[in-house]
């Protein structure tokens, strides 16, 4: 008997996984090649989530160039059987690591300026002078 299509749409659209045989439950989506088609777009789709999220939660901490390294995080946490909590954690990782150079960075020229720079100018004088005093000069 066919289905009753005008009672219900829903009823149209879905599919009765015990009608089908064992060995087509277990390819269930490559069944057709529409729907081996559409499978293989999802599946590509879903691929590209975890790197995304990890990529995103980096760049809202690190800018622009924790992105790439975010995506990278997310790509091995999305290739191994860390996931979704791997890629959060890549993400978090990726934005603090460009961070933490750059203000370790600010912080030692600021640190070089005001107390390193003073000194060694002082020093390239009075070695100046010395070699002066030393040439007769």
């Amino acid at each position: 008997r066919g289905r009753n299509c005008d009672s219900s749409w829903k009823m149209c659209l879905s599919v009765d996984m015990t009608a089908l045989p064992v060995d087509q439950r277990a390819n269930f989506g490559t069944i057709t090649p529409v729907a081996a088609l559409f499978k293989g777009i999802g599946d590509t789709a879903f691929g590209f989530m975890l790197p995304v999220l990890a990529g995103f939660i980096a760049m809202a901490i690190g800018d622009r160039p924790a992105l790439a390294v975010g995506f990278v995080g997310g790509m091995i946490a999305s290739q191994g059987k860390s996931g979704f909590l791997g890629a959060l954690v890549a993400g978090f990782a990726a934005g603090y690591l460009i961070i933490a150079p750059k203000h370790r960075i600010s912080q030692m020229i600021k640190v070089w300026l005001n107390f390193r720079f003073p000194a060694v100018l002082r020093t390239a004088q009075e070695n100046f002078e010395r070699s002066a005093q030393d040439a007769g000069i």
